[in-house]
Formats: C-alpha cells, sequence, structure tokens
C-alpha cells in the first residue's frame, strides 16, 4: 500500500540514518492507533450519552481489529554515542 505521506521513514532507515550520526538505538517499539476506552472522551464531545457510546463502541471494535493488522506507528529512542 502506498503512503500518502511525501518522506516515509522506518525502523531500518532511521537507524542507519541516527547510526551514520553516531547514535545507538536504546528503545524501540510500537503504537496503538486507537485506544481501547474512548467513552469519556466522546462524553465530553457529545452530551448525548446514547451517541458517546455508540463512538465508543465502535473505536473499541476499531482498536481490537488494529492488534491483528501490520503496525504503522512506531517509536524509536536514540542515544548519542
Amino acid at each position: 500500500m502506498s503512503s500518502p505521506h511525501l518522506s516515509y521513514f522506518n525502523e531500518q532507515n532511521l537507524q542507519e540514518l541516527f547510526l551514520k550520526h553516531d547514535f545507538k538505538k536504546i528503545k524501540s517499539g510500537f503504537l496503538d492507533s486507537l485506544s481501547t476506552n474512548n467513552y469519556e472522551r466522546f462524553k465530553n464531545l457529545y452530551k448525548n450519552s446514547i451517541i458517546a457510546s455508540i463512538f465508543a463502541i465502535v473505536c473499541f471494535m476499531f482498536s481490537t481489529i488494529q492488534k491483528f493488522l501490520p503496525k504503522d506507528v512506531i517509536f524509536i529512542f536514540f542515544k548519542k554515542n
């Protein structure tokens, strides 16, 4: 799938870039695109609790499905040598 971004970084090309400038990777991992508990967030946006519940349920379903899909949000911490 092509990316809509002008620049696309992944763990490998970021690691090559930082190693080239004398950094070392100390930690990396993945972040979820959506959280499983969004009810309070939607409750603050929509005063109707039914609408907030529907949005929270839909987000919960998507957040569960994302566990089985390829990860697309990474984090990497580097430290200068």
